[in-house]
């Protein structure tokens, strides 16, 4: 059993599809975010600044 992101037209599941989006979206941005933070976390810790 595939899921197909056109397999439903009802608002409701593209509503749904679009907050999905959204949501990821925002966890990329807040992932992207924290990399410079935790790699100078870890160089300060390992002695490396």
């Amino acid at each position: 059993m595939s899921l197909e992101k056109d397999e439903c037209k009802c608002p409701e599941c593209q509503r749904r599809a679009e907050e999905h989006e959204e949501s990821e979206a925002f966890g990329l941005a807040v992932l992207i975010a924290l990399v410079p933070i935790m790699t100078l976390t870890l160089f300060g810790h390992i002695g490396l600044l």
